[in-house]
């Protein structure tokens, strides 16, 4: 959007703006050093060049329960899993993780990859996030992920 800026801060694109739209603000802005610039506003509040504005850190990706699982299940043979889950600090973490699946931290058949719980989850039966995320693209196309 176009509105009187002045750029402060030339490597990040942060700008001061002026918000008022009469003839006698743009005249004052103006007076200032501010030009008509393309700028906009980021989720903190800030004004940056279009474009520029830092992007919110995703703090959840969501995926479909039950791609999870079948992700799961191909990457971990079941014999595997069932040794893993003879020893005890195995069985505790395959416990949790079920429990992360059956309970409200899983809402509409999802879960959110990025819950702490689920790395360490994945980690005992060596595993990684991205090991899960390529074996559920490789499975079903795209994955139905909602990043907030």
């Amino acid at each position: 959007m176009q509105k009187y800026a002045k750029i402060v801060n030339e490597e990040t694109g942060a700008c001061i703006v002026g918000l008022g739209e009469s003839e006698s603000a743009a005249e004052y802005y103006e007076s200032q050093g501010m030009e008509l610039m393309d700028v906009e506003q980021a989720a903190s509040g800030g004004w940056y060049l279009a474009g520029m504005a830092p992007r919110p850190e995703t703090t959840s990706e969501w995926v479909n329960k039950e791609q999870f699982l079948d992700a799961l299940y191909a990457l971990v043979p079941a014999e595997q899993l069932a040794a893993k889950l003879q020893d005890p600090e195995s069985f505790k973490a395959g416990i949790m993780g079920l429990a992360l699946l059956t309970t409200n931290a899983a809402p509409g058949g999802m879960i959110d990859l990025l819950d702490s719980r689920v790395p360490a989850w994945l980690e005992v039966f060596g595993l990684t996030l991205d090991q899960v995320r390529a074996k559920m693209n490789e499975q079903g196309g795209e994955t139905d992920v909602q990043s907030e």
